[in-house]
């Protein structure tokens, strides 16, 4: 992630901390194991807990911000013991993951609890509480959301930084229950069932939900088992959610089944909690499109109450103007093509009269690699995974196929067929995706609805530096039907030339 005129330097302070040790045999995939250990230590040190690898490569709880100690903590029937004292430091690899997420978990602290915003999906993603606007699209009339995408992200010669990025958020005006009474289960569920579309699903942590059916049972009925108890849905939203919520729902309405994306399992839920997200239009486009200076005046009113974010007992200072060093300041590389042609700005252009200059360096790039060809091939298909929002995967896809056929005829080259992907907007998908995935795949190629800088860097730490591409919805539905498209050509072979070679094409 590069630096940009939106993010600002935080100061971490020194962070005294207690390392855990962990008594049992972790599984491969620890996650969950690591989470639970957290919220036990926290919930017994006051302290923040988070997980770090120690220098045997094994996991440890390090817990700061409060000088309460126990010796030893009982989690389950697991023992977590003061293993030794440290002071966390952001310049040790080990400590950043830490350190980074405590800085994330306060400031997404300050959001919600002092300015009354709500997180959507777990992603940094933060809006205010009321609509500022309501849009008519073809669907449906929508509630529009101011907010704000943030990122803490440590950079070599910066430290931490907190970057800001402005955003909307767009939810139907009417819930699934007034959908369902306006025009009856069978309609509905032919036009939104089985996965079809995602649902804004309303809680204190509002997801993106996929709904399946409508059942026979009312939300008074008991058709939920929480830890071998019985209960309804609407007993379940009062006793989790709270009455603010148990509110919104009639008693007689029916349950409802829904799935999140990647799993098959079904949960219950009231129709009135669920709203409809819109497949991206042009008039929720239109909308939430930000000039350059209404951009900056909102991240400049969202920065500015914000002198420092909470560490437990620590604050960790955060800077009122934002990083400007390093901006703008990337060159043209040399890169090479088939046998031994270079295309390098100042040398002569081969493919027409005059010489190469910055200002057609980047149209040269896609004449020299039809004429010339790349300069090496990899030996397998290159796994490109497809990287979209909620609303968007089946248009990602498509424009991820138009790029194939770009790539094959401009680099000869075949990517893979079924790549794979998945929402950036969903965290905990997201997140397991990246545990499981990021490694392995070659590149990504991402799928964009919006103007935000944020999430296409978001991509790129996801993979960890990989080559990453991306186009945005806007160009490509202007553009997918055209015999020759700019914004698809030049994604595929910025997407070659960034991936199968170091300097080279």
């Amino acid at each position: 992630m590069g630096q940009f005129l939106s993010s600002f330097q935080i100061s971490v302070p020194d962070l005294p901390a207690k390392i855990y040790e962990i008594s049992a045999e972790l599984p491969d995939n620890p996650y969950s194991e690591l989470a639970h250990f957290e919220n036990i230590l926290s919930d017994r040190t006051w302290g923040e807990a988070h997980r770090i690898r120690g220098g045997d490569g094994k996991w440890y709880i390090a817990v700061f911000g409060h000088e309460h100690e126990p010796k030893e903590v009982d989690a389950d029937g697991i023992t977590l013991s003061l293993e030794y004292k440290t002071t966390l430091d952001p310049e040790n690899p080990r400590h950043r993951g830490a350190i980074g997420q405590a800085l994330r978990d306060g400031f997404g602290s300050y959001l919600t609890s002092v300015l009354d915003c709500w997180e959507y999906n777990e992603r940094g993603n933060f809006y205010e509480a009321d609509p500022i606007r309501t849009v008519r699209g073809d669907e449906a009339v929508y509630e529009m959301f101011r907010g704000i995408r943030t990122s803490i992200d440590y950079r070599s010669g910066f430290g931490f930084m907190l970057s800001l990025d402005p955003t909307r958020k767009f939810v139907d005006e009417r819930t699934l229950a007034d959908r369902l009474d306006a025009h009856g289960e069978s309609e509905v569920i032919n036009q939104f069932g089985d996965g079809r579309r995602y649902f804004f699903f309303d809680r204190p942590e509002p997801q993106p939900v996929r709904l399946h059916s409508v059942s026979d049972a009312v939300v008074t009925d008991e058709t939920m088992n929480i830890d071998g108890e019985p209960t309804s849905v609407l007993s379940f939203v009062d006793n989790n959610y709270g009455s603010e919520w148990a509110g919104k729902i009639d008693p007689n309405e029916p349950v409802v089944k829904y799935k999140y994306s990647r799993g098959n399992r079904t949960y219950d839920a009231a129709p009135s909690l669920l709203r409809l997200i819109p497949n991206q239009e042009e008039v929720t486009t239109q909308a939430s499109t930000l000039e350059a200076d209404e951009r900056w005046e909102e991240v400049q009113e969202w920065i500015r109450p914000v002198h420092y974010i909470r560490l437990g007992d620590h604050e960790a200072d955060v800077a009122d103007t934002p990083i400007r060093d390093g901006v703008d300041t990337f060159g043209f590389p040399a890169l090479s093509f088939g046998d031994d042609t270079v295309l390098e700005v100042g040398t002569s252009d081969l493919t027409s009269s005059g010489d190469i200059t910055r200002d057609i360096w980047e149209y040269r790039t896609l004449d020299y690699l039809e004429e010339f060809g790349p300069k090496r091939k990899p030996m397998d298909e290159p796994w490109v995974a497809v990287l979209h929002t909620d609303s968007t995967r089946q248009t990602a896809f498509d424009a991820f196929d138009d790029i194939r056929s770009y790539v094959k005829r401009f680099a000869d080259l075949d990517l893979k067929e079924q790549p794979g992907g998945v929402s950036f907007e969903s965290r905990s998908e997201y997140d397991q995706w990246k545990e499981e995935f990021a490694q392995k795949v070659t590149g990504a190629f991402a799928y964009l609805t919006g103007d935000s800088q944020t999430e296409y860097y978001d991509v790129i730490n996801a993979v960890n530096g990989k080559p990453v591409q991306h186009i945005r919805h806007e160009n490509y539905q202007q553009e997918r039907n055209r015999d020759e498209s700019y914004s698809l050509r030049n994604t595929a072979t910025d997407l070659h030339r960034n991936s199968v070679f170091d300097r080279s094409c």
